[in-house]
């Protein structure tokens, strides 16, 4: 059975780990992802996108939910993807010295080419290129600075349908 077929949910995530070379930052993200097959290689589903920054003794949090679509194609045990989403992200900042504190609310989206490779029948290993972006013009928390080319890495959980 396909891993790809109407019906099959997908559950996993993937990561990206930052380390800032002009502001010595380091930015953590994880986007747990859950969706389901409703036709036959495309799938529809919601990410979590979380991530925390660090620099210079600051802290930026964030947390989001992000529907997305999934259109794969090729044969296994190898299938490349297109996926393209769209969410809301809330960003948190807090200060080092704990006097400052703020947050935006931002509309983020992305467009993204990728590869599974099928590792086992139900577990895929990926890898994820996307371009996002993120805009708000707060002066302390600029995300537009998260607008880019980023790469990620992850695996899939792909279960069959409960029939």
């Amino acid at each position: 059975m396909s891993q790809t077929y109407k019906g099959n949910w997908l559950v996993g995530g993937t990561g990206n780990l930052h380390l800032g070379t002009k502001n010595k930052g380091t930015l953590l993200m994880l986007s747990p992802r859950f969706g389901v097959f409703a036709a036959n290689n495309l799938a529809f589903g919601a990410i979590l996108p979380l991530s925390l920054y660090s620099y210079s003794g600051s802290t930026t949090s964030s947390f989001g939910l992000s529907p997305f679509v999934r259109g794969y194609f090729g044969s296994m045990p190898t299938q490349f993807f297109v996926e393209g989403r769209f969410g809301y992200q809330r960003y948190n900042y807090n200060s080092d010295t704990g006097d400052f504190n703020d947050y935006a609310n931002t509309f983020t989206y992305g467009i993204g080419i990728g590869v599974t490779r099928f590792v086992t029948e139900q577990v895929g290993l990926e890898l994820l290129v996307t371009y996002d972006e993120s805009g708000n013009n707060d002066a302390i928390l600029n995300t537009s600075n998260l607008t880019g080319i980023n790469f990620n890495a992850g695996f899939q959980i792909y279960l069959p349908s409960a029939k």
